[in-house]
């Protein structure tokens, strides 16, 4: 990671932005996750758009929807590098 920010401060950027869980993989990637249950318009896209703007140096890995059915929770990812 060659972010001039810490991991408690790009964490604590993500979380404003929504995330529930902020994971730092040890390749370098770090992962956004946002559960839902009702999509309400929202998308992992539009989750990367608010992440490009907060982290501009931020380069996207890939984004996706991991459906679950109900009981279990579904997430919203972004995966991106700093």
């Amino acid at each position: 990671m060659k972010s001039k920010l810490s991991k408690s401060q790009i964490k604590e950027t993500l979380q404003l932005l929504g995330a529930d869980k902020v994971i730092f993989k040890k390749t370098g990637i770090i992962e956004f996750k946002r559960s839902y249950f009702y999509r309400h318009g929202d998308s992992p896209e539009k989750y990367w758009e608010k992440i490009s703007a907060k982290l501009p140096e931020a380069k996207l890995h890939r984004c996706r929807d991991e459906f679950k059915q109900w009981p279990q929770t579904s997430y919203f990812i972004v995966e991106f590098t700093l």
